[in-house]
């Protein structure tokens, strides 16, 4: 891909390169906040792990930094994005333990087959094409962030048929699509048992959330304490300044 038509970026505090389109979707703070909520202090480590819909692969290397031993299984559709991940792997050293399915997300388990990953996140499309939402500017942005009328559900059930047993599901969406989420991961088997939220700031209302669920009995849902972004200034929060920059 043209230089002139992407950027190579940092994520962690320069710990990871990482080339993106230059126009339309871009990483932002979610994907590096998701590796750290699927990855808790005391976690067991996962052998295997599937990010899908993973863009050019932002969520999945900032896990890879966290889990030097996992073997990394990409699935994206759009060609592009699917390219830079490829791009994104080698240039970070990775391509001996990465793939990079380009393949549609819902349909990725005919080739990986059936509960290869303990763990399974996703960083999945925020823009609703049937529900009236605001779509990403640039074709392949929307082409790789809209949701259509299926919403969460298909991304849930092929998350759960990639899981194996004691497997976790891990994604991020925003805060108004809550019950939607809710809705997907009971029809599809998957039962949250963590729930975190992201503000802007303290005192604003939360944008974003990210929730872990399991193929398990019901309850046992815990809601940990929420992330604020930004403090009264414009800096990030020491929390979420050590988290995005790979310090914890």
């Amino acid at each position: 891909m043209s230089r002139d038509l992407s950027t190579e970026d940092a994520l962690l505090g320069g710990r990871i390169r990482y080339v993106q389109p230059a126009q339309g979707y871009r990483v932002s703070l979610e994907a590096p906040l998701l590796a750290a909520f699927a990855m808790p202090p005391g976690r067991r480590p996962p052998r295997t792990l599937v990010d899908l819909a993973s863009g050019p692969g932002a969520v999945a290397l900032c896990l890879a930094h966290r889990l030097p031993r996992a073997r990394l299984l990409l699935v994206e559709r759009d060609a592009l994005h699917a390219h830079l991940a490829r791009e994104n792997l080698a240039l970070n050293g990775h391509e001996g333990r990465g793939q990079v399915l380009e393949r549609d997300a819902l349909r990725c388990e005919e080739e990986l087959g059936r509960g290869v990953a303990e763990l399974v996140v996703s960083n999945p499309p925020w823009f609703d094409r049937s529900g009236g939402q605001q779509e990403a500017a640039g074709a392949t942005r929307e082409a790789s962030r809209g949701l259509d009328e299926r919403g969460f559900t298909p991304f849930c059930r092929t998350a759960r048929q990639l899981l194996g047993r004691g497997g976790r599901f891990c994604m991020t969406a925003p805060a108004a699509a809550l019950p939607a989420v809710l809705q997907a991961l009971d029809e599809t088997g998957l039962v949250p048992k963590r729930l975190r939220w992201l503000h802007p700031r303290a005192t604003a209302p939360a944008h974003a959330f990210f929730i872990e669920a399991q193929a398990a009995r019901p309850g046992g849902l815990v809601v940990e304490a929420p992330w604020s972004a930004r403090g009264e200034g414009e800096d990030y929060t020491a929390e979420l300044r050590a988290l995005l920059w790979g310090e914890v």
